[in-house]
Order: structure tokens, then C-alpha cells, then sequence
């Protein structure tokens, strides 16, 4: 699979991937906006997919009557697939959690997408694998932290499945080896692989009688 991040959304010109992950212009979607008409921003993300090949993600936060998420919005075939929110807060967090997050079943596979302090989550990405994800896609909302490449790698390797990490300022992939594919601060291209041989691991625990 062929993932490409972009700075520019408007510089979309062909089919050059099969995800796009681009920012949206816009860095806060308000609900009561757009449904009153007042906005569209997700109408025109979603127009940007029509008679498209790729899928898109684009980062932004919601805000819902006064309650702010971060998020991440997934578009196909010029229509909306859903909006993916944050589901782990920490107490400093100024971010209302979400319920649950979702696996896309898109085009190009099933992919799973974790929002910022989901990152942190290794059940979530476990959930994402046990049900068939190709690719996991981690969107950070904030600026990259050298713990977040750790965390990707052990994901990667413990569950055998590639990785896209996008934030503000740096971008990277991780195979399902748990190895760095490649690392950028700017427009990047990552190609994935997805496992598809499996082998059974066991672990043991010591105890005392």
C-alpha cells in the first residue's frame, strides 16, 4: 500500500497513492457550522476524493457544542466514511475523550486509525490487528516526541503490522518488523507491507510456589 502525506492539500493532482494524509485548512470543524450550512469543510474534503482512487485522512479537532475533541476525519468516493476521535484523555488534557474508535474498510484495505494520546493505547492497536487491519495509522495532532517512535516500533514488532506516524512536524512508517522504513519532516511517501504469514508466540511467567 502506498501511503503519501502531504502540506498542501490543494496540491492534489492525481491518484499518485492509495492514502493521502493531508491537514485540513481549517484547524478546528465546528459541528453547529456545519450543519447549519454556515461551513463546509467536510464537504470539501470529501469532494476532493470524488471520482478519486485514494482515500484521505485529514487531522483536525471538533468542536461540539463546546466540547473539543481531536480527530481525524477519513473520506472516500467524495463522501464522508467517519470521524475517528481521541478516546484516551490524561488529566492534563484540555480534550474530551471519545467512546470508541473505528476500522475503515477503504479501497485499499482495512485500516485503523488512532488519534493523538491513542498512541498510548496498546489495546486499541491490538483490537486493530485481531480484526484484520493492514495498516495502522497514528495521527498526532501535536508536535513529535522521541518516545512516540519507541512506542510505533514496539507496536509494530509485538504485533506484526506496519505503522504510519503523522504530526505536525515529522512523519514516519514502521514495518512490521518493527524497523524504521523512512522518516521525513516534510511531504513523504511510504510504501507498506502488509504480513500475511503468521507465527505462534507463547510467553511464560515465573511465580513463586
Amino acid at each position: 500500500m502506498k501511503v503519501k502525506v502531504v502540506t498542501d492539500i490543494t496540491a492534489l493532482s492525481s491518484d499518485e497513492a492509495d492514502l493521502i494524509i493531508a491537514p485540513c485548512e481549517t484547524p478546528t470543524v465546528y459541528y453547529k457550522r456545519e450543519l447549519t450550512g454556515e461551513t463546509s469543510i467536510l464537504k470539501k474534503l470529501a469532494e476532493i476524493t470524488e471520482q478519486r482512487d485514494f482515500a484521505l485522512i485529514s487531522p483536525f479537532d471538533t468542536d461540539n457544542y463546546g466540547i473539543v475533541k481531536r480527530s481525524a476525519g477519513v473520506f472516500s468516493d467524495g463522501k464522508l466514511i467517519g470521524i475517528s476521535d481521541m478516546t484516551t484523555a490524561f488529566e492534563d488534557s484540555p480534550y474530551m475523550p471519545s467512546a470508541s474508535s473505528s476500522l475503515y474498510h477503504l479501497k485499499c484495505g482495512k485500516i485503523g486509525v488512532a488519534v493523538s494520546d491513542d498512541l498510548y493505547s496498546y489495546e486499541l492497536f491490538r483490537a486493530f490487528t485481531v480484526c484484520g487491519a493492514n495498516l495502522c495509522v497514528v495521527i498526532k495532532n501535536d508536535k513529535f516526541k522521541q518516545t512516540d517512535e519507541i512506542v510505533v516500533r514496539a507496536y509494530s514488532y509485538l504485533l506484526g503490522i506496519p505503522i504510519v506516524y503523522y504530526s505536525k512536524n515529522f512523519r514516519f512508517s514502521s514495518d512490521c518488523k518493527g524497523e524504521i522504513v523512512e522518516k521525513s519532516n516534510s511531504d513523504a511517501v511510504f510504501e507498506t507491507l502488509t504480513a500475511v504469514e503468521y507465527h505462534i508466540k507463547f510467553s511464560r511467567t515465573r511465580f513463586n510456589k
